[in-house]
């Protein structure tokens, strides 16, 4: 590897990596947020089953109405699941599990409302990982913002070479 693409690669690793766990988290959270906007009819199927291994089994055939989560679900969450043609949403296995080990205390007004300003928060993340990945001005303002973390661990030469390359990325004004 050329010691030039060094930053950027970290900076890209590194953003790769915080997107990866964010999509995760994220993921789980459209779970939840499926699971709250059908309530009554998730209860019901959970009551119904024998045990929680049913219980995962029937989550998981059901396509669930996405309702006013399209938009979300479309900008943020996990590109692997995807919404159906009809609006409808196929929970994963961890979103199940999220969901059974919901403790009932999340189901009130406001630990509903934490969810979706967690999910909101972490969709804005997302966007801001995405766009320092698919904009080169973007990852040069993002290895200039973040040259102490960057320096941090490198030898003296690669350090100058860093602080040559940051002094570089100033005076072309990105």
């Amino acid at each position: 590897m050329n010691d030039h693409n060094r930053p950027a690669n970290l900076v890209r690793k590194r953003t790769i990596f915080e997107l990866k766990k964010a999509r995760e988290r994220v993921h789980l959270l459209t779970g939840l947020m499926i699971a709250v906007n059908n309530l009554d009819y998730v209860i019901k199927l959970i009551k119904k089953s024998k045990s929680p291994d049913d219980a995962k089994k029937v989550l998981l055939q059901k396509a669930w109405p996405a309702k006013d989560l399209t938009t979300f679900i479309n900008s943020v969450d996990d590109p692997r699941y995807k919404l159906l043609k009809t609006g409808k949403y196929n929970l994963s296995s961890e979103q199940c599990d999220a969901i059974l080990d919901l403790r009932l205390q999340k189901l009130t007004g406001l630990e509903r409302e934490k969810i979706v300003q967690e999910a909101k928060e972490l969709g804005k993340k997302i966007n801001e990982f995405l766009s320092i990945l698919q904009n080169k001005e973007l990852l040069i303002q993002t290895i200039i913002q973040f040259k102490d973390y960057i320096l941090f661990g490198f030898s003296l030469q690669r350090e100058r070479f860093l602080i040559k390359f940051y002094n570089a990325c100033r005076l072309l004004k990105f």
